[in-house]
């Protein structure tokens, strides 16, 4: 999105040396396996980064890679501010030792097995980041990355409409909320 789409981000996402500025990461490629066929791949050795939902660990390629990763105290897991209280992404912070988690990997047919995974690696929280917020942080993220478009694509109509509202009003910022299945056309500037 933000590749093609950069004109509707501030100026100064965008550095000088290239068009692309931050988000210029030419050895990020899409991951394409399942969690089950991800399990060689990720067992290389050598750096790698990968971002993964979900972050709370529940399930999928995210749980996979903690299970493969946490052991190595070589590795780093950076954990968003927000996970649902009881889920193995909350329990996990920097003095964590080890935790249980339900389940098995892709090999065992006994799924209701619990796992004692020892935690080796660095734990950090970072910013206070979550999916899912209120009006105010809705307000407070578009006052500090200044976008030029806000697209309001999930809740109630009414509460769209009036946060649609209030963004352009306040932070002078267009904003629309299309209905289910419209398609909008995003216009794009020369940057």
């Amino acid at each position: 999105v933000f590749s093609r789409w950069n004109g509707i981000t501030n100026d100064s996402t965008f550095n000088s040396k290239s068009k692309m500025g931050s988000f210029n990461m030419k050895h990020v490629r899409p991951w394409t396996l399942s969690a089950r066929d991800s399990e060689p791949h990720l067992k290389v050795d050598g750096p790698m980064v990968l971002f993964a939902t979900s972050a709370m660990l529940e399930g999928g390629l995210s749980l996979t890679a903690f299970k493969l990763w946490a052991p190595c105290k070589k590795n780093l897991i950076l954990m968003p501010g927000l996970c649902v209280p009881g889920t193995l992404g909350s329990k996990l912070t920097p003095k964590t030792k080890s935790v249980e988690v339900k389940g098995t990997f892709h090999k065992s047919k006994n799924k209701n097995r619990t796992e004692k995974i020892q935690v080796n690696c660095k734990i950090k929280q970072v910013i206070n980041f979550s999916a899912h917020t209120d009006g105010k942080g809705i307000m407070d993220l578009i006052g500090k990355f200044s976008p030029k478009l806000v697209v309001l694509v999930h809740g109630e109509k009414p509460k769209m409409e009036e946060l649609s509202k209030q963004i352009k009003v306040r932070m002078n910022t267009l904003a629309c909320y299309p209905k289910i299945n419209e398609t909008i056309k995003l216009f794009k500037h020369n940057v």
